[in-house]
């Protein structure tokens, strides 16, 4: 029987394949469907399932050949093994579609979440663009401004020829920068430009050095200060001017027709005030030659003061013992505008005087000198 059984394998697995459509009954022979009644007893073909009323173990028609051979029970456990796998691929399924849906909710989320701050990120860009551009509007009206009724200033190029090319190339550097801290100035100065000739390296190379330098908000002519300004309203800012008088020039077509002889009148600058006109030597001077400004001052025959370094500071101790007054043009643009600004020359000292001089604001009662 068990060898008949085996040839019979085939529709062993036409039964396996069924096997949620047949169950056992009471007697131990297969039924049929249990959608479609009770055990089957009858001869013929079952709806679904293999001829039983063929094949007999012991005489009788109906049951299968495999009953007595022992391959039922084995069936049995390799239908339910084949039902728990169907089970787990439902629940695996599940889990992928479950994780699929997680996977598509996410990048809708991602999307929208990209987009938002897409929208942000325009909105804020528009928002500094709008600002920039209301920026540049307020800077070009205060320089309009400035250039009406600002504090005079005057940066004296006469001296250009005096520099090399490297010297030429750090004053147009100082140029810029004198005339960036100008733009950022709440209350910017009206700034002038003397004896710069259109021929000159300097304006060649303030044109190459500093983009749009033709368009700053500034007077630039090729005449001298003093053909600009009236003499008496004009402070020349020397770091060499000591108290005290020294010789001027001689005017020979004085009133009255006599030659009149003006003396240069030394002092530290006390306050910035807007009925003054303030000159600055534009020169950058490598070599250390002594007193060029305060020689250009007693030229023009105009007042010469100072910064007042000696009464708001005083040395600090460094590795170099190194201690200096001279300053560039823009640090001393920086430092009036300051003082302008603050009224105070302790601020705008303390703020704009660089420490790699060596010298630093004084406490209150000493003096730069160390007392």
């Amino acid at each position: 029987m068990l060898s008949r059984a085996r040839e019979n394998d085939g529709d062993g697995i036409r039964v396996e394949r069924r096997a949620d459509k047949w169950s056992l009954g009471d007697d131990g022979a297969a039924g049929h469907r249990r959608a479609g009644g009770g055990t089957s007893g009858g001869a013929g073909r079952c709806a679904a399932g293999p001829p039983f009323s063929k094949y007999s173990s012991d005489g009788r028609a109906g049951s299968p050949p495999f009953a007595a051979a022992g391959v039922w029970p084995l069936m049995t456990e390799a239908l339910v093994c084949r039902v728990r796998g169907q089970k787990n691929a439902s629940r695996k399924q599940r889990h992928w579609e479950r994780t699929l849906a997680a996977r598509k909710s996410k990048r809708r989320e991602e999307k929208r979440r990209r987009r938002l701050n897409r929208h942000s990120v325009e909105g804020d860009a528009a928002r500094r663009q709008l600002t920039k551009r209301d920026a540049k509007a307020a800077i070009r009206e205060r320089l309009a401004e400035a250039r009406v009724s600002g504090l005079k200033v005057c940066v004296d190029l006469s001296m250009s020829h005096r520099m090399s090319d490297k010297e030429t190339s750090r004053l147009a550097a100082q140029l810029r920068r004198l005339y960036g801290s100008n733009r950022r100035a709440s209350k910017p100065f009206r700034l002038f430009l003397t004896g710069l000739r259109e021929d000159s390296r300097l304006l060649a190379e303030c044109v190459r050095m500093n983009d749009g330098f033709l368009d700053y908000a500034l007077e630039r002519t090729e005449q001298s200060c003093l053909d600009v300004f009236p003499a008496e309203s004009v402070v020349y800012l020397s770091p060499d001017a000591q108290e005290g008088y020294r010789a001027g020039r001689w005017l020979a077509e004085a009133p009255g027709g006599r030659a009149q002889h003006f003396r240069c009148v030394l002092s530290a600058l006390e306050r910035v005030d807007g009925d003054t006109v303030y000159v600055l030597g534009g020169l950058v001077d490598e070599s250390v030659q002594k007193a060029l400004s305060l020689s250009r001052a007693e030229e023009l025959g105009v007042r010469a003061a100072r910064l007042p370094i000696d009464e708001h500071m005083r040395k600090t101790p460094n590795a170099k013992n190194f201690h200096s007054k001279i300053l560039a043009v823009n640090q001393v643009f920086d430092i009036l505008l300051a003082a302008y600004h603050t009224g105070s020359w302790t601020l705008a000292l303390d703020k704009c005087f660089p420490r790699s001089k060596g010298y630093a604001v004084a406490p209150q009662g000493h003096l730069a000198s160390g007392q």
